[in-house]
């Protein structure tokens, strides 16, 4: 996955968890998986944990899961 895609999950992710979203250049990365299921960031010196899970239904893949509770402060 692209780093630009991994900071719009986590941008959403932190609009879903805290009511927040900063600029996607104010995300950087510090580690992250492949699908984009799991990503250690930064936002303006403040550490954040992503954690989740790629949606599937009759065989379809979907997008990441960025609901409530797939992300918390390091």
């Amino acid at each position: 996955m692209k780093k630009q895609e991994l900071r719009r999950i986590a941008q959403q992710a932190l609009v879903n968890e805290f009511g927040f979203s900063p600029a996607l250049n104010n995300i950087t990365l510090l580690e992250a998986n492949d699908a984009g299921t799991y990503i250690l960031f930064n936002v303006n010196g403040r550490g954040y944990r992503f954690e989740s899970y790629i949606m599937s239904f009759e065989g379809a893949f979907r997008p990441v899961w960025v609901g409530a509770g797939t992300i918390s402060r390091c």
